[in-house]
């Protein structure tokens, strides 16, 4: 299945006006959402490939929404191995979190000490780390609004849809838990200056969780969410690059249904003013479960100071 990556906003609960239908989805759907959520927790460890895409203003007219931020990565309890794909001219870039430590080497490079940073010193990008992101979810007011029976490469899997808005949605993007596609978010501060609050965001997040229905286990998490006003001071940013033809890219999400309609467990959206929304695409999928993460190298022992394993 195709993660949906379209434009579209169908908005309710963050439009003005919006009606909420009634959702008649069994209360023990959430109940079923927590249970392989804590299971992942519990795990020895599992695989996860995750893809993000952001539309938005700027990123159209810069000819940048394209499927970007591909990564993979192997987690476990104590140490978690990612790779980010063409992340620099070498190539693919390896990234190990451990504990409180990080390294980072390029495709065949020797690994080094980096703190959110990659091997060439650029920052790193929104990472998975799923036990950020599993026990921020299980904290979540969830709400569910649809479930559905589907497949995923060929096999049954139930699927189950949330939302979250408001003040608990901005709280998943600011634990990062999911991306934060928000303009200007870095913020440079003099020493001893006070950190501003936050600009007041009207936000949403749509997440599927797609759970075999045997084994109980969480096979894919397809997310999006839609921030309004998601920039320095409120504000909208316009950007006028020559050539850049705004309908281009409405035109290319036409075959992805129509406002209402659920495809990939979220529902298929029309925004009344597009321009003023950052829409944040964000599939994970799961593999690999109760495979713990490959054992460090010499190098990376050494750098973490860990022992060989006997």
């Amino acid at each position: 299945m195709r993660p949906t990556l379209t434009l579209a906003a169908f908005l309710f609960a963050a439009a003005p006006n919006a009606q909420q239908p009634e959702s008649t989805v069994p209360p023990a759907k959430l109940a079923l959402v927590h249970q392989v959520l804590r299971a992942m927790l519990a795990s020895p460890g599992f695989t996860w490939d995750s893809k993000m895409r952001t539309d938005a203003q700027y990123t159209r007219a810069m000819r940048t929404d394209r499927e970007v931020g591909e990564a993979r990565g192997h987690w476990g309890p104590d140490r978690m191995l990612v790779t980010l794909r063409n992340a620099s001219d070498a190539g693919d870039e390896e990234v190990l979190f451990a504990g409180r430590q990080q390294l980072a080497r390029a495709a065949g490079g020797a690994w080094c000490r980096r703190q959110g940073k990659a091997s060439n010193g650029v920052q790193l990008p929104h990472v998975f780390e799923p036990e950020v992101a599993l026990r921020a979810l299980l904290e979540a007011p969830l709400d569910v609004v649809h479930h559905d029976i589907g497949t995923l490469d060929d096999r049954p899997v139930e699927i189950v849809t949330c939302r979250v808005s408001g003040d608990p949605a901005n709280d998943l993007l600011w634990s990062g838990c999911l991306p934060d596609s928000s303009f200007g978010s870095p913020i440079l501060f003099r020493l001893g200056a006070k950190m501003p609050a936050p600009a007041k965001r009207n936000v949403e997040v749509e997440l599927a969780f797609f759970i075999d229905p045997a084994s109980k286990r969480l096979l894919r998490l397809n997310t999006r969410s839609w921030t309004k006003n998601a920039v320095l001071g409120g504000g909208i940013v316009r950007v006028a690059v020559g050539g850049a033809d705004p309908d281009d890219d409405r035109k290319e999400n036409e075959d992805e249904g129509e406002p209402g309609e659920w495809r990939d467990g979220l529902q298929v959206r029309e925004l009344e003013n597009p321009d003023e929304w950052v829409v944040t695409s964000y599939d994970v999928r799961f593999g690999k479960h109760g495979e713990a993460p490959p054992e460090l190298d010499e190098r990376a022992r050494a750098l973490l100071g860990r022992d060989a394993p006997k």
